[in-house]
């Protein structure tokens, strides 16, 4: 997966890891404690690059069954979903029995968050239920609470056709700054023209109430909680499905939106509203987004070729590596943000 670098940059995006719990947990015989732990400590701070290269580097002090951990979680970092299905399913059939619940529950995390980027909502959902259902006590109360939330969005989509992406030809669509600094673009919605933000920390696409109801969007019958980060206001909010989102000359079909009261996406101070919001789940369909400082914002049909290497994601965060005084570090990238941050 790469990141480049010209008069603007390409993006090429990927999928999260679900962080070990336990520190050195037993899984193979016969390893070099140092090693183990230091792959373990560089999961578990999130340093998936590192992890990547270190992974290898400790290939013959560590046995195959923490390979494998590891790999499945690199795999799932690295966008490559079907293959940390297939780590994971490896694992629980030949290391069951040298797994602890605590590991056993990152795996049922890294499995549901696998199908889920698939658009396999059904399966996702029954991760989180074996979860819940076997490995309840290996997890915090902030977790469970968070899973159960989790869980009710998962099974609110189970009977959702999977979303489904048709780049028809390259696109060139004209993007400006809005009121608070970051990229809004036009789109249509159920044949419906609009703009929206194009936000690469959404986790999930957003639109409010009235938007979802102008566009015609098929609500679903699930409720939940989410809270605001910079307020931490609670409130309720729901799913819903547009058949269908055109950016450019790309056809998205099926896209599931996160349906929030106006009010939640009003910003008072400068009257401003957040109708509508394009998040990840669209993003990394498009496979490359070359964004120029001219308002030109370009999707190609097929994505560039490149040994670039430098992007994995944190949750559903976005995490770019980039060299700062002669060192790699990773940074999170977020388009919803007007100013960079330490």
């Amino acid at each position: 997966m790469n990141l480049k670098f010209q008069c603007g940059f390409v993006i090429l995006l990927c999928c999260w890891v679900v962080s070990c719990r336990q520190k050195n947990p037993p899984l193979d015989k016969n390893c070099s404690p140092k090693a183990s732990e230091r792959l373990f400590s560089l999961l578990r701070n999130k340093e998936y690059f590192l992890l990547e290269k270190e992974a290898n580097q400790f290939r013959g002090c560590i046995g195959p069954g923490q390979q494998l951990y590891f790999q499945s979680h690199l795999d799932n970092a690295f966008n490559r979903n079907q293959k940390a299905l297939e780590d994971c399913q490896e694992l629980l059939r030949n290391y069951s029995s040298s797994l602890p619940d605590s590991l056993k529950a990152d795996l049922c995390l890294l499995q549901g968050d696998s199908y889920f980027k698939e658009f396999q909502y059904a399966k996702a959902a029954a991760q989180d239920s074996l979860l819940l259902a076997n490995y309840s006590r290996s997890l915090d109360i902030d977790q469970l609470k968070d899973i159960k939330n989790e869980q009710l969005i998962r099974n609110g989509l189970r009977n959702a056709p999977p979303q489904q992406t048709m780049i028809r030809s390259e696109s060139t669509i004209a993007y400006t700054k809005n009121q608070i600094g970051i990229l809004d673009i036009p789109v249509e919605i159920n044949s419906v023209a609009s703009h929206a933000i194009f936000d690469t920390r959404a986790n999930i696409s957003c639109i409010s109430e009235t938007y979802a109801k102008r566009f015609g969007m098929k609500k679903l019958d699930v409720s939940y909680e989410e809270g605001s980060g910079i307020t931490g206001i609670r409130f309720q909010t729901g799913l819903a499905v547009a058949d269908s989102v055109k950016l450019g000359n790309v056809l998205v079909r099926h896209a599931v939106f996160q349906v929030m009261p106006d009010s939640v996406l009003y910003i008072a101070p400068i009257g401003f509203s957040m109708n509508i919001i394009v998040g990840f789940p669209i993003i990394e369909q498009l496979r490359e987004v070359q964004i120029f400082k001219d308002g030109r914002l370009f999707v190609p049909v097929q994505p560039s070729g490149g040994n670039l290497h430098n992007l994995a994601l944190d949750g559903l965060n976005p995490v770019i590596s980039l060299k700062h005084d002669d060192e790699m570090q990773s940074y999170y990238f977020d388009l919803g943000a007007s100013t960079s941050i330490l």
